[in-house]
């Protein structure tokens, strides 16, 4: 277990924080307004000012569909990133599992016709004026 200063605490759930609201896609503020939370103070944890309570970093987690550990403690950039990657793999298998069989097979279509189209692949130039 590793022993953190009150600052390096702040620094590290700042960090997190900033990360998962820029993952979600909305804007700060949003994110605060969604949680209740007064943007200033929300702003105030995002600035490394100062830190939630256990029970906020709570919220927090559940909003963002993450574990508390996420938001608390140090992580990597890789480390985000792979966090993100079994998210994203994990809803993609739930959703996909909560289809009928026809929905499946319409997904796999879709899928197929965008990986042959060359635009959707990861490091892929193809599609690209």
């Amino acid at each position: 277990m590793i022993i953190l200063s009150e600052e390096e605490q702040m620094q590290v759930f700042s960090k997190n924080l900033r990360h998962y609201v820029d993952m979600s896609g909305k804007e700060q503020k949003q994110v605060s307004l969604d949680l209740g939370i007064k943007p200033t103070t929300f702003n105030n944890w995002i600035k490394t000012k100062s830190m939630p309570a256990v029970s906020c970093i709570r919220m927090i987690a559940d909003y963002f569909g993450i574990d508390f550990t996420d938001l608390v403690d140090p992580h990597s950039d890789y480390e985000l990133q792979r966090l993100d990657s079994e998210r994203k793999e994990n809803r993609l298998l739930n959703l996909f599992n909560s289809l009928n069989k026809e929905g499946q097979d319409r997904i796999l279509e879709e899928l197929d016709m965008m990986v042959s189209c060359g635009r959707y692949i990861k490091n892929s130039t193809a599609g690209v004026v």
